[in-house]
């Protein structure tokens, strides 16, 4: 009997530890046309970090996006593409967990990132993005 109590204990253990998985797509929301994203894309600059000169100065560097296209790739590199997350239960700390992807809300905005201090009135939300988990 004591046996058969181990291997129940031992097997709903096991059972317990597997990992949960499944099968996300990252989806964009917008109400705006490619043509329109491209044209409000084309006015959003991200920084590339800083050239430093001889004499020790440095010179931050800018560059607009040339698209929308451009503008995912840098920002949401994995935008319709399909990948597996799992759960597992032996995880700890920040991960890409399926938790974490079912979760996921952004709301990004024109100034090319999901935050908005409220200090720009002319800031607006180009879309959200989230994953789509089956």
């Amino acid at each position: 009997m004591k046996n058969i109590v181990l291997i129940l204990i031992s097997v709903s253990l096991f059972l317990s530890s597997c990992k949960k998985c499944k099968d996300c797509i990252r989806i964009f929301e917008t109400e705006f046309t490619p043509i329109e994203l491209d044209s409000i894309s084309q006015n959003i600059y991200r920084e590339v970090g800083g050239y430093t000169l001889p004499n020790g100065n440095t010179i931050d560097t800018f560059f607009a996006y040339t698209s929308w296209a451009d503008f995912s790739l840098f920002n949401l590199n994995d935008l319709n593409k399909e990948h597996q997350y799992c759960n597992n239960s032996f995880t700890t700390g920040p991960t890409n967990s399926l938790t974490e992807r079912e979760n996921l809300d952004e709301s990004w905005r024109s100034n090319g990132t999901i935050y908005n201090d409220g200090t720009d009135s002319s800031v607006f939300i180009l879309g959200t993005s989230y994953y789509n988990c089956r």
